[in-house]
């Protein structure tokens, strides 16, 4: 990903536009729905690894698996190397 690239989070940006759910799992979907009107999510999955590497602390895991997963989801589609 270019490093002009950001990946912006919060809830002005999330009411505004399309928010991309980078995840096939019903719940996300479902949590997501409660702050987001469905119409409004795009799910698109990704076939990120989501194993724990050895030693990897719980907080580390959420931010690499997360990010890893809206990067993949960049790369596939949206164009953004």
């Amino acid at each position: 990903v270019r490093n002009d690239v950001q990946l912006v989070s919060g809830l002005d940006t999330m009411k505004n536009g399309i928010v991309i759910l980078a995840s096939r799992s019903p719940r996300r979907l479902e949590l997501l729905s409660r702050i987001i009107p469905r119409e409004r999510i795009l799910v698109i999955g990704s076939d990120v690894d989501e194993s724990v590497r050895p030693g990897e602390r719980a907080d580390a895991y959420c931010r690499r698996v997360a990010r890893e997963k809206a990067v993949s989801v960049l790369e596939e589609h949206c164009g953004a190397r």
